[in-house]
């Protein structure tokens, strides 16, 4: 993965929550969400504190180098640096990925998976992040690029990134597209998956709603905030289009 620092930044209260869900099971991941969904003010409060702490500690990264990817995750080759990227389905899309995995603070390997430039429908910059073996439910997908969305969201970051990664594209308002990427089921994947596993699918759409709320509702963090989308991959044929499920 893509390392963004030669020290692991600063644990923001976001990503302290998310470290502890990732290895709770379903069912347990599950009551969290629904916890969360109960209390949004929780959520609110962790985007605002996440985005105060990395800005109030002013540094910057150290220019991203790849490193090799774990043997044991999904293959994630096809989400690299100069491929072009279509989305299928009731929003369309297209985009050219300047990055493959990438960590905005070197948070012990959990980052993103991609970072692209939309080109159509309208230029926009792509944050991705894709579920892994040991991070299958959306739910815990969606608090990993929430994580590194806050974190490359103060000014002093967005310099950084406009500078080393989107070589000037970012422009003075950018507004990010946050994508969260699910691999398609197999027949006997779905045989193995419990009730806890669809119900935090269908949650996950309410906490991404939830969160894009609290993100307008906390300058500036909301400016820089276009939409929250999952895409479905084809786990059988990852060189096809991604398809559009929802959007918030």
């Amino acid at each position: 993965m893509a390392g963004a620092s030669s020290k692991t930044g600063p644990r923001t209260p976001l990503r302290a929550t998310y470290e502890r869900i990732r290895g709770f099971e379903a069912a347990e991941q599950l009551q969290e969400c629904v916890d969360m969904l109960q209390h949004p003010d929780v959520l609110a409060n962790d985007l605002a504190e996440a985005y105060v702490l990395v800005d109030s500690c002013g540094g910057t990264p150290t220019p991203p180098e790849i490193v090799a990817e774990d043997e044991d995750e999904i293959s994630l080759e096809r989400f690299q640096a100069g491929d072009l990227v279509r989305v299928l389905g009731e929003e369309p899309a297209e985009l050219r990925l300047l990055s493959g995995q990438l960590d905005p603070l070197a948070a012990e390997g959990f980052g993103l998976d991609y970072v692209g430039m939309q080109l159509d429908p309208d230029p926009a910059p792509v944050l991705g992040a894709i579920a892994k073996v040991d991070e299958c439910t959306p739910y815990s997908v969606l608090m990993r690029l929430l994580c590194c969305f806050t974190e490359m969201s103060p000014p002093a970051m967005l310099a950084f990134w406009d500078e080393h990664l989107f070589k000037g594209a970012l422009g003075t308002a950018p507004r990010f597209h946050l994508h969260l990427g699910l691999w398609s089921l197999g027949e006997m994947t779905v045989r193995g998956l419990g009730p806890a596993h669809f119900s935090l699918h269908e949650l996950t759409r309410d906490m991404a709603a939830l969160a894009r709320e609290a993100c307008l509702e906390s300058p500036p963090l909301g400016s820089y905030l276009a939409s929250i989308t999952c895409l479905l991959i084809d786990s059988d044929d990852s060189d096809s289009p991604l398809t559009f499920q929802w959007q918030v």
